[in-house]
């Protein structure tokens, strides 16, 4: 196997022929095996089209929604553009120098927890918009969000298990909500949330009434 000064990895087919274990030596699994070649392959980023003038992989021209996109920078620029764009790579504490970033990695290997939001209005329900949702670890502020026009929230690059949060919803007219959430086997969507609406004060005492807050987990 052969690094080029461009970061592509080739595969030399006269070395390589026979050696079925490159195979299990990537830990991506970016190499596989040609039964009736007797060689290990990869995808070698079509250095033959980049040799020859073209400004990109193939892949990158053809990608209709252009969710790929290959660059040349220094480690210096890609390293400060991850960051900027908040870029992962696939397993860095591999310590492999993957040149591979992703946008969104964290809704493959994280959590995440939601719910949508409703109330009665009349004899019909009702989305929540516009309600403040905050998330809680242990009292601390995590994160805090607002419900879209369908009453749904959610909060996104959560660890995956082993931990409690304390989810509180305030909307107004309607009375705040606090719920215990357990993250285990990943991601949680509580489902659908009733808020109670607000009672005004009685007309014969003036009191408030304080109904109990209704929600389904």
């Amino acid at each position: 196997m052969e690094k080029r000064e461009d970061g592509i990895v080739l595969i030399d087919p006269i070395k390589a022929k026979g050696r079925r274990d490159l195979v299990d030596a990537c830990p991506y699994g970016a190499i596989v095996w040609n039964e009736a070649e007797q060689l290990p392959q990869n995808w070698f980023f079509d250095a033959h089209l980049l040799d020859t003038g073209w400004a990109t992989p193939r892949c990158t021209a053809v990608c209709p929604t252009l969710a790929i996109e290959a660059v040349c920078l220094s480690d210096e620029d890609m390293a400060a553009r991850a960051e900027a764009e908040r870029l992962r790579t696939w397993h860095p504490e591999w310590s492999t120098r993957p040149r591979l970033y992703y946008r969104n990695l964290h809704r493959f290997d994280r959590a995440f927890v939601g719910g949508s939001l409703l109330t009665r209005e009349g004899e019909e329900m009702a989305c929540v918009a516009g309600a403040h949702v905050e998330l809680r670890l242990g009292g601390e502020l995590v994160s805090r969000t607002i419900s879209d026009a369908f009453g749904d929230f959610r909060f996104d690059d959560l660890p995956p298990d082993g931990v409690t949060y304390q989810i509180g919803i305030e909307c107004d007219g309607l009375l705040p909500v606090v719920l215990d959430v357990e993250m285990e086997d990943g991601s949680r969507h509580l489902g659908d949330i009733l808020l109670v609406k607000q009672l005004g004060p009685r007309a014969s005492g003036g009191s408030t009434a304080t109904p109990v807050v209704e929600h389904a987990l």
